[in-house]
C-alpha cells in the first residue's frame, strides 16, 4: 500500500509530465510555424538545424506520452502468477519461486502466492551472462 506522501509524489510528477508534454506540442507548433514561414527564405543549414530539433521534440514527445500512458495504467495488468510466468519464460515454477525469494526479478508475495512484473525483461536473458 502506499503511503499518502508517495501518492501526492507521484500526483505531483504526473502534473509536471503534463506541463512537460504541453509545453513541447507547444515548440513542436513553433517549430513547424517556423518552417512553414521561412521556406523560401532560410538557409539549408537552418532547415537541417530545425530539423534537428523537431526530431529531439519529438521523441522526447514520445517518451513522455509513453512514461504517462504507463503511469495510467492498473497495475494489477501487468503482473503474472508463477504459472503464467512459466509458461512466458520457459522455466519451471520451482526455479521461478526461487528467482522471486532471491529478489532476482521483480516480484511480490501475496499470501502464499508470488505475482511477478510483467514488464520486466525475460530473466533468462540476464542469467546468461
Amino acid at each position: 500500500m502506499l503511503s499518502d506522501r508517495t501518492k501526492i509524489v507521484i500526483q505531483t510528477e504526473r502534473v509536471a509530465l503534463r506541463i512537460r508534454q504541453s509545453d513541447l506540442m507547444n515548440e513542436m507548433t513553433e517549430l513547424y510555424q517556423q518552417q512553414i514561414y521561412t521556406a523560401f527564405s532560410s538557409t539549408p543549414e537552418e532547415d537541417k538545424q530545425r530539423e534537428e530539433q523537431l526530431k529531439e521534440v519529438k521523441k522526447e514527445l514520445k517518451e513522455i506520452t509513453e512514461l504517462l500512458e504507463w503511469l495510467n495504467t492498473n497495475p494489477l495488468e501487468n503482473v503474472f502468477s508463477i504459472d503464467e510466468a512459466s509458461r512466458a519464460w520457459g522455466m519451471t515454477e520451482e526455479f521461478l519461486e526461487s528467482l522471486c525469494s532471491n529478489k532476482t526479478i521483480k516480484a511480490i508475495k501475496v499470501g502464499n502466492k508470488w505475482l511477478v512484473d510483467t514488464l520486466q525483461s525475460n530473466p533468462k536473458v540476464n542469467l546468461v551472462k
